[in-house]
């Protein structure tokens, strides 16, 4: 009985994950804005993609990196590829759990500006393996990440520049 006490209580307690890989980039501007564009999201549900797109909305207002209306400032297009989504059902997540699969969202990002080079490439998947949280929580997590390495790419300039200032 204590072996399934213990067991049960690891798997409640596995908390999300959210990987993400730069296969390359190079800064950007700190005054860049992006547009973004979402490529082959037929797995995911049409209520999925909505919850998507606001949350990755909301995560670039916040950030200051969504282009405003009027703006004249020439925006960076990203383009998140879906390359994975699997959301388990609400009532398998309650009943079994762990046994039912982990939620997975994995998409590869491409930054690119204006004039089409592109500026970044990398890989975010966020996973939720217990059957704790919710589908809309993983998906605001993935948005965020995705925002996150955004903003990144504009770290990686300032330090850059921090670099080339103490030389």
């Amino acid at each position: 009985m204590r072996y399934f006490v213990l067991a049960a209580v690891m798997a409640v307690t596995t908390g999300c994950a959210t990987n993400s890989v730069m296969h390359s980039s190079r800064s950007v501007p700190d005054e860049q804005t992006y547009t973004y564009t979402i490529d082959r999201a037929e797995d995911m549900s049409v209520a999925g993609l909505d919850e998507f797109r606001k949350s990755l909305d909301a995560a670039l207002v916040e950030a200051n990196l969504r282009v405003q209306e009027g703006a004249t400032d020439v925006p960076a297009n990203v383009t998140i590829a879906i390359d994975n989504y699997y959301m388990r059902h609400g009532a398998a997540r309650a009943l079994v759990g762990i046994m039912a699969g982990r939620d997975n969202i994995r998409s590869t990002v491409t930054v690119r500006k204006s004039d089409g080079e592109q500026v970044a490439l990398f890989e975010v998947e966020s996973t939720n393996p217990t059957a704790w949280g919710t589908s809309a929580g993983l998906i605001e997590k993935h948005a965020q990440e995705i925002v996150d390495r955004l903003l990144s790419l504009k770290a990686s300039r300032a330090s850059a520049e921090a670099r080339s200032n103490t030389q």
